[in-house]
Parts: C-alpha cells; sequence; structure tokens
C-alpha cells in the first residue's frame, strides 16, 4: 500500500470511507491504522475484517464461525500474522538472520580516498597506494597493525594473494613472504628492463621498455612464464585482471589478451575497430565470452561490445534509456562504476543511482536508486547486486530481477552516540560469502554470511 499525503479521502462521508476500506487487505488494512486517527477507527472495524475472515477460512461450518462472535477481527489477523511468519521462513530469509557483523577500529589508520582492500581469514590489508600498505591481524574483538610501509619510498608495486605479501622495488628485487613472518632478506628474483608492472592474483606482468610487448613473470619462482608476441604499436594503456587483459595502442587499435593458465594456449584476439567516445580504463569489463568498454558520458551512454573470441562487434552505440530516466537522466552525468556479471552489465552513476543492461542489445532491465553520492563500486552477482557510493551510510542490497524486485540493508556499527551517520568510503570487498567496508575515519565493518548472500532477499 502506498500512502500520500493528499487529504483528498477525508472530506468523503464516513460511510463511503468505510466502503473504501473494505476494498484493502489483510496487510494494507493493518498499515491504515498508521496514518491518522479517524483511519485507525476504520481498521479496528470488525466488520472488515468478517470479510477477509470468510475469504481465507471458507470450510468452517456457520455454527463454527457463529461461536466466535465479535472477535472475527482478533482470530483473521492473528491467523494473517502466523501465516505471514510461515511464509517469510519457508521462502525468503530476512538478510539480518544470515549474517555475522565485526566492527574494528583500526589503529594507526592512514586516511586515503580510494585503497584496494583485502580481508582473508584473519587478516586485513589495505593498499595506500601503488606501493604503501597496511596489513592489521583480525582477533576477535580488536586488531593490531603488523605491517605498515607508507615511508617506504623506493617501493614500486605491493599486492596481497593467498595470505602472502608481494612486494617490487624499484631496482626490480622482488620479495614475497608469509604474512606471519618477517620480509626475507634476499629476493626472489632481480627483475630488470622493465617500462611498466601490474600485479594480478600470483602473477606479475611486465611491460618491456619498447612497449611493444610484455612478459608475464610467476610471482612464487619469480620464472617468465609467458612472453607475448611483438604488437604493431606500442602499448598505450593496460587492463590486467584474472590472466587475462584488454590493451589499448598508440595508433588506436584495440586487443584483448586470453591466458589459459592449465594449459599453453593464450590467445591474443585483435578487437574490430576503434571505440568513438573517450576510453575509461575503469569502466572496461571482460571475461571469456565478451570485452565492453563504456564512455564516462551518463547522458550519452556509449558502450561498445566484443565478442572475446573473434573480435567481432557485438554492439555498439548508446546504452538505451530506462523507463524512469525521462525523471532522473539530467542528475546520471557520470558513469563513475561498473560490473559485469558473464550475463549483465551494470553501470553506476554519479548520483548513486544503478542500472543494469543487456549487453548485446543495450536494453536496461533494472535500475535502482542506491545512495545520493556518487557509486564507487559495483558487486553484481547472478541474483544481486551492491552499489557502494563514496558516502553512505547503509550497504542496499537489490534483487537483478524486475519481477522479484527487493531489497535488504546492511548497516555499519558504531559507538554510542557516535557524531556522524553518513561515512566516507576508503574501501570495500566482496566475496559471496563475505561483505567488507572501510570508511575513512578507519573504522572496519564485516559481515560474514552463513553460506551465501540469500538469492531472495528482502528489508
Amino acid at each position: 500500500m502506498k500512502v500520500c499525503s493528499n487529504n483528498g479521502l477525508f472530506p468523503l462521508p464516513t460511510e463511503l470511507q468505510l466502503e473504501v476500506f473494505k476494498y484493502l487487505d489483510e496487510k494494507d488494512l493493518s498499515t491504515s491504522a498508521t496514518v491518522c486517527k479517524v483511519w485507525n477507527k476504520f481498521a479496528e472495524d470488525s466488520s472488515l475484517w468478517k470479510k477477509h475472515f470468510h475469504k481465507h477460512w471458507k470450510r468452517q461450518s456457520h455454527s463454527e464461525i457463529a461461536k466466535y462472535g465479535k472477535n472475527w477481527k482478533k482470530i483473521c489477523k492473528k491467523k494473517h500474522e502466523k501465516s505471514k511468519t510461515v511464509r517469510v521462513n519457508k521462502f525468503e530469509r530476512p538478510l539480518d538472520d544470515a549474517y555475522k557483523q565485526t566492527t574494528y577500529k583500526l589503529p594507526d589508520f592512514v586516511p586515503t580516498e580510494i585503497c584496494d582492500l583485502k580481508v582473508e581469514n584473519k587478516f586485513a590489508f589495505i593498499k595506500i597506494n601503488k606501493g604503501a600498505a597496511q596489513l592489521y591481524h583480525l582477533e576477535k574483538e580488536k586488531c593490531q597493525l603488523v605491517f605498515n610501509n607508507q615511508n617506504e619510498e623506493n617501493s614500486l608495486l605491493i599486492h596481497y594473494y593467498d595470505e602472502h605479501i608481494i612486494q617490487l622495488f624499484r631496482d626490480g628485487n622482488l620479495y614475497r613472504w608469509n604474512v606471519q613472518q618477517e620480509r626475507p632478506h634476499y629476493p626472489i628474483v632481480h627483475l630488470r628492463d622493465f617500462d611498466e608492472a601490474h600485479f594480478d592474483q600470483n602473477h606479475l606482468l611486465l611491460i618491456l621498455p619498447q612497449r611493444k610487448k610484455f612478459v608475464i613473470v610467476d610471482i612464487e619462482t619469480g620464472s617468465i612464464c609467458y612472453e607475448s608476441n611483438c604488437l604493431p604499436s606500442e602499448i598505450q594503456s593496460f587492463v590486467y585482471r584474472n590472466n587475462q587483459a584488454f590493451v589499448q595502442c598508440v595508433d588506436g587499435s584495440l586487443y584483448f589478451f586470453n591466458r589459459d593458465t592449465r594449459g599453453q594456449n593464450s590467445s591474443f584476439t585483435l578487437l574490430e575497430s576503434h571505440i568513438s567516445f573517450p576510453l575509461c580504463l575503469h569502466l572496461v569489463c571482460f571475461d571469456k565470452q565478451r570485452v565492453i568498454a563504456v564512455g564516462d558520458d551518463g547522458i550519452r551512454r556509449d558502450c561498445k561490445v566484443w565478442d572475446a573470441c573473434t573480435g567481432k562487434t557485438v554492439f555498439e552505440g548508446q546504452l538505451k534509456p530506462s523507463y524512469l530516466d525521462i525523471f532522473n537522466r539530467d542528475d546520471r552525468k557520470i558513469i563513475t562504476a561498473s560490473d559485469y556479471n558473464g550475463e549483465v552489465l551494470a553501470i553506476g552513476f554519479d548520483c548513486g543511482h544503478v542500472l543494469l543492461y543487456n549487453p548485446d542489445t543495450g536494453t536496461s532491465i533494472v535500475e535502482a536508486n542506491c545512495s545520493i553520492s556518487p557509486i564507487k563500486r559495483i558487486y553484481l552477482e547472478k541474483e544481486h547486486f551492491v552499489g557502494v557510493s563514496e558516502v553512505f551510510g547503509v550497504l542496499k542490497f537489490v534483487n537483478n530481477s524486475i519481477q522479484n524486485k527487493s531489497y535488504a540493508y546492511l548497516c555499519p556499527k558504531r559507538p554510542d552516540n557516535f557524531p556522524v551517520f553518513a561515512h566516507k568510503l576508503a574501501g570495500s570487498f566482496y566475496t559471496e560469502q563475505k561483505t567488507v567496508i572501510c570508511s575513512n575515519d578507519g573504522w572496519l565493518d564485516i559481515w560474514k554470511f552463513t553460506k551465501k548472500v540469500p538469492s531472495k532477499i528482502i528489508v
């Protein structure tokens, strides 16, 4: 039931208002009692509940119904609430019953704009910048800073993977050590002659000085496990994640690299034609099926999609407006974040909205207002998504399907009388069984789910 502030119903005669209330179901009848005293009086009228009583329990005999007397309303409401509870427990699982929440105040936390955050087992790894990070050991009720290299000027890159810290220095020395140990005195390997470096999982990608080829180094052994062919033009920009890479060259040509870590086969695909809009690397998504590039103009919403295997164009043009764009399009000026789950493309805007699209056709599927500040991260699953904004008070989970569109919220915990409700984001981390968010003032909230985020989530 949607209650508005329009007073058009109140001038009607009492008898007519009572007739209107007869069309309400049990849930809306209960809700209407909270609007005003007049409506509360109508909602308590037993004649209104009599209809619902007969509707739901028709099989009872007349003698059985008659013996309830004036208790129709009370019995009907009681049975309605009981059936609703059974329905929720059987088909839908409230989000607040599915997780355990822990909050830490990080000592000596270094405030940063947006950092990379990883939380695994009992450690939280916070990357301040490309070469500096802080590592916290998380205990039951407190945490301890165990590593901090923010003043290490010679550090070029730092990375965390599988309970190990990996660090590359400007002189080419590569170190790797377990988080519960000290950094070793001697490097794994000394790397020379590279112009740019990128970490991903257990690999290090190095762009060679001519910028026309790259090599991939195994960070456990320091050995080169892949060397690319020489490209016709110099590499201008690079996105490397999940053993795949999107490459933009100086001449405007685009390539997609897919490395098969289980075998020796690695594909290097030339993507068809150039793009007609400025490329934003943080809005590039890819997997083994598609490569997707989105422009940051929220009004135009330029997008191009390629087939990852053939390089052929699947979709090129502007993402189609959603049904609510007529009201919100002027507010959605800049696209600030994107994500892709293999089937659906999600984009986030500077106004805090998130829209889901079909990447093959550019048609909108679902939209949600997740915040009033710019979306910085989107975590898109098969059945739901969450948009993390620059300033947040809660995290809002939204179902992907418009037919089953529902919401759930995760609320950070703070001490009593805490002065700030809206928190500025420092970093976030997400898996199926864990959601973590860190605020700029050094508070770390961790939500651990018993299994995974429920497929059907409700408020």
